[in-house]
This record gives structure tokens, C-alpha cells and sequence, in this order.
């Protein structure tokens, strides 16, 4: 029965240890500058998936009359950087494709670290 009960205490204590690796690496992820943009990305396929087209504005992945919309994709705060800017949004012609980008920590084109612009086509 001691034997047991060690064997148990020690599964505990790694899976501890395991579960708050874990959220580090989570919580340090979602403080990665470009993580919202990825995340916007898939609420974006999301959307084109509904719809057959890329929203007009961001604004769409929050509230739309598009035929077939089936959102909200979004809420209005995912549509801001991690600095509270908004993300830059284009949207082709055709509607097929769109981007996102946004100007990092300084809200200045080029920069490094967390100053680094990001731009993401889909």
C-alpha cells in the first residue's frame, strides 16, 4: 500500500510539473506580438469558408448581413493589435484574397524584435 501511494505522489508531481510547463509555454504565446495575427487568419478562412469570399472589413467577422454568414468570428477587441491599433486589412477586388498587417511595438514601418512588422496574405 506504500508503495502505492509513493508511486501515486510521484505520477502527481510530474503531471504538476508537466501541466505548468505547459501553461508557460501557453501564456508565453499569447503574448507573442504576431499570435493575434494568426489568430485573425483563421477566423478569416473561417468566414470565407461561410461566405465564399474574404469579409469587407474586419468589422464583417464581428457582425454581417452577408448570405450565409454564420458569425461572429470575432470579437470588436480581436480586431486590435497587441498595442490596441487596429489591424490594417485589404481585401482584393474579387474578394478572393485578403491581408493583415500591423507596424509592431512602434507603430512604425520596419523595426526589429517586438517592433517588426508582420504581413499575412490569404
Amino acid at each position: 500500500m506504500k508503495h502505492m501511494l509513493a508511486v501515486f505522489a510521484v505520477v502527481l508531481l510530474l503531471v504538476a510539473v508537466w501541466v505548468h510547463s505547459a501553461g508557460r509555454q501557453l501564456n508565453a504565446n499569447s503574448r507573442h506580438p504576431h499570435m493575434r495575427f494568426f489568430a485573425m487568419g483563421a477566423k478569416l478562412e473561417l468566414y470565407r469558408l461561410d461566405t465564399g469570399l474574404c469579409p469587407e472589413t474586419l468589422s464583417d467577422l464581428v457582425m454581417s448581413s452577408a448570405p450565409d454568414w454564420h458569425g461572429p468570428y470575432a470579437r470588436p477587441q480581436d480586431l486590435l493589435d497587441r498595442w490596441g491599433r487596429p489591424i490594417l486589412y485589404k481585401r482584393s477586388p474579387d474578394g478572393m484574397r485578403c491581408s493583415l498587417s500591423g507596424l509592431g511595438a512602434d507603430g512604425l514601418p520596419g523595426g526589429t524584435d517586438e517592433a517588426d512588422d508582420i504581413h499575412l496574405e490569404y
